[in-house]
C-alpha cells in the first residue's frame, strides 16, 4: 500500500504541532512570543528601515535580522545588565576598579611593580 501525501501536507501537520507547543506554554511566553511575532511581522516606516539599513551598513550589525532582534530584545527585555546576576550596581563596579587603579599607581610609584614584557 502506497500512501501519498499532498504536497504542502507535512508542511501543515508540522505547523499544527509547532502551533500546539506553543499552546502549551505558560501564559507569558504566550505572550512574549505573539509579541516578538506581531514586532516581526510589523511592516517598519520608512525612516525606522533606513536607520536600521544604517546601522547595518555600518558595520555594527551582521544583517537586518540581527539588528532587529537586538532591537526586539532591547525593547522586551530591557538593555543587558551583566552585573546584576552578581547583586551590584555599574557605579560600585566602576568604583571599585577605580579603587583598584589607584593602588596600582601608588604601587608603581613607590616602585613595588616590575616592568611586564611579553615572552618573559
Amino acid at each position: 500500500i502506497v500512501h501519498h501525501t499532498p504536497p504542502g501536507t507535512n508542511d501543515k501537520r508540522q505547523a499544527n504541532r509547532n502551533l500546539e507547543e506553543i499552546k502549551r506554554q505558560p501564559e507569558p511566553v504566550l505572550r512574549e512570543v505573539w509579541l516578538y511575532l506581531k514586532f516581526l511581522t510589523r511592516p517598519l516606516s520608512e525612516p525606522v528601515s533606513e536607520m536600521v539599513k544604517a546601522q547595518v551598513k555600518n558595520g555594527r550589525y551582521k544583517d537586518f535580522s540581527a539588528a532587529l532582534q537586538d532591537a526586539a530584545w532591547n525593547y522586551f527585555y530591557g538593555p543587558p545588565r551583566p552585573f546584576a546576576e552578581y547583586g551590584v550596581t555599574p557605579e560600585e563596579v566602576e568604583r571599585a576598579a577605580q579603587r583598584d587603579l589607584a593602588s596600582i599607581r601608588r604601587d608603581r610609584k613607590a616602585g613595588k611593580l616590575k616592568l611586564w614584557k611579553p615572552g618573559l
